[in-house]
């Protein structure tokens, strides 16, 4: 029987979706491989410290967010970018670690150095630009608050690629050095006035909000601003030339609020109208989790104990599944009220 094209573009954002989250998973993998062979040359200086780790735990949050969502309502943009967001971080973490143990590994042990180091860089550029840019312009429903903001969209944007372009010019070539900075300088600019417009559009919609979407923003918009502080600390720290103790831990951290916030969201306010989805997967999450307990409990508990094999263990499986088959429809109720609770809240 075929499918309509409907159910083929909710298939294929799903296979993406999760597509990605595995990608960027993969890529955080091979980076913590990469740092547990990185050569005892690479200078201490170099070497990215313990705290460059909670990046991971940013991409993760981002990527998984992402693929929940985007696998549910496929056409929001939202979901995407936070996809894009993770992939980047992950890309990132990457290229750092691949570009510093080939760079002190033996000479053509480890291919590709340079597309690595200029994919980490185009990654960490992109996710910082999209969520401080294209996310707060397009949140909560995934659209401009109207079309006189598409400019601002473009802007950032350019910004983006002027930033990465300006980067790559500058650690690649020596001669293009000065010529980079000066991209970097004025993608600087351009972004800075991109993530104002964009907070501004963030207080417009808030305005202008009913009293959900406005509790669905307060949170993101808390958020936003924990960040834009965070930056304002950092360009002070800048100009003193010194960084805050544990630097990399404390931006992580902080950019972990805007995924909590994306979150807090989607269960807390219902945002998506995603309820139904949540309510059934906690009520199965419980009652896998009670049958898993019941047999690993019984079977895997008792049988050590007492050293059992054969056909003991097979009396074991048999009790376990005698007492699942007895527990689970009073179980399964008692989890239902409890998802209803945690969902619905009053209304279950």
């Amino acid at each position: 029987m075929g499918h309509t094209p409907g159910e083929m573009i909710a298939r294929l954002g799903q296979i993406l979706a999760w597509g990605s989250l595995a990608l960027s998973v993969g890529l955080l993998g091979a980076a913590i491989y990469l740092s547990t062979i990185m050569p005892a040359s690479v200078p201490q200086s170099r070497r990215p410290g313990p705290d460059n780790f909670t990046f991971m735990l940013l991409a993760v949050a981002f990527s998984t967010l992402g693929a929940f969502l985007a696998s549910r309502r496929e056409r929001n943009r939202v979901a995407w970018l936070a996809c894009a967001i993770g992939l980047g971080i992950s890309l990132s973490g990457f290229g750092l670690y691949y570009t510093l143990v080939a760079e002190y590994s033996r000479p053509g042990q480890f291919p590709a150095v340079k597309l690595a180091f200029l994919a980490g860089d185009l990654g960490w550029t992109f996710a910082l630009g999209v969520m401080l840019t294209f996310l707060p312009l397009l949140f909560p429903d995934g659209r401009l608050i109207s079309a006189r903001w598409r400019p601002v969209l473009w802007l950032g944007g350019v910004g983006i690629a002027l930033a990465v372009l300006g980067s790559w010019m500058a650690d690649l070539d020596p001669g293009l050095k000065s010529q980079g900075d000066v991209l970097q300088a004025i993608s600087g600019s351009v972004l800075f006035l991109t993530v104002i417009a964009a907070l501004a559009s963030l207080v417009v919609r808030y305005r202008g909000a009913g009293s959900q979407q406005r509790l669905q923003l307060k949170w993101f918009i808390a958020a936003i601003t924990l960040v834009g502080l965070l930056a304002a600390v950092q360009s002070l720290m800048a100009v003193l030339q010194t960084q805050l103790p544990l630097n990399d831990l404390v931006v992580s951290v902080v950019l972990l609020a805007i995924p909590a916030s994306i979150a807090i969201a989607v269960f807390k306010y219902r945002l998506y109208e995603i309820d139904l989805v949540i309510n059934r997967a906690l009520v199965y999450g419980g009652l896998a989790a009670f049958i898993t307990i019941v047999y690993v409990g019984v079977v895997v508990g008792i049988g050590t104990l007492v050293r059992s094999r054969g056909q003991f263990n097979l009396a074991l499986s048999i009790v376990a599944t005698a007492l699942v088959a007895v527990a689970f429809q009073p179980v399964r109720q008692r989890v239902e009220r409890w998802a209803n609770q945690l969902v619905y809240g009053s209304r279950s």
